[in-house]
């Protein structure tokens, strides 16, 4: 890899998943957003698969979740072996504001951030699924830096964002296609 190449790569990490994703989901936890925060996550978590599988087609969402969060470490892969974590979480939460079925979502508590609970229940830890999230971000990007799939740079290079500007209540993000 280029040494512009891995700069590229620096930037875009260090602008968009370290800086507007992170701080997104600290603020949701500081403004005790959990619902908010708990669907950013989830949405979060499909865009990093995408940038692991290399692009964001349609049609393939799913796959994309289920990469990342199967990234996330091995309790996360375990649960998903058994539960469709992308279509009762990550779904019910975009397009019905609630997990599918019986649930509930904690600020703290809880590992890995999602489990079952004893009376069946669908559970969901907003700050520690950020922690294991920001981990599998942080191992995902020493991964690409090491060795880098020519379809991530593509995406970085073809993201027509264009930048962020600080304006003077919060950061602001400008993009287009």
């Amino acid at each position: 890899m280029q040494k512009q190449d891995r700069e590229k790569i620096k930037k875009y990490f260090k602008e968009y998943i370290f800086g507007f994703i992170f701080n997104d989901i600290q603020s949701g936890i500081k403004g005790k957003a959990n619902f908010l925060t708990a669907l950013g996550l989830l949405c979060y978590t499909e865009f990093m698969g995408g940038l692991m599988n290399g692009g964001f087609a349609q049609g393939g969402a799913t796959s994309n979740f289920n990469t990342f969060f199967d990234f996330l470490g091995s309790k996360y892969k375990n649960f998903r072996s058994s539960h469709n974590v992308y279509k009762i979480y990550r779904c019910g939460m975009a397009h019905e504001y609630f997990i599918k079925g019986n649930f509930t979502i904690y600020m703290r508590g809880g590992s890995p951030g999602v489990a079952i609970g004893p009376d069946g229940r669908y559970l969901f830890f907003v700050e520690n699924y950020f922690k294991d999230f920001k981990k599998a971000c942080h191992k995902f990007y020493r991964q690409i830096l090491k060795e880098i799939n020519p379809a991530i740079l593509n995406i970085i290079q073809s993201n027509q964002l264009s930048g962020s500007r600080t304006s003077s209540n919060a950061q602001v993000l400008t993009g287009g296609n």
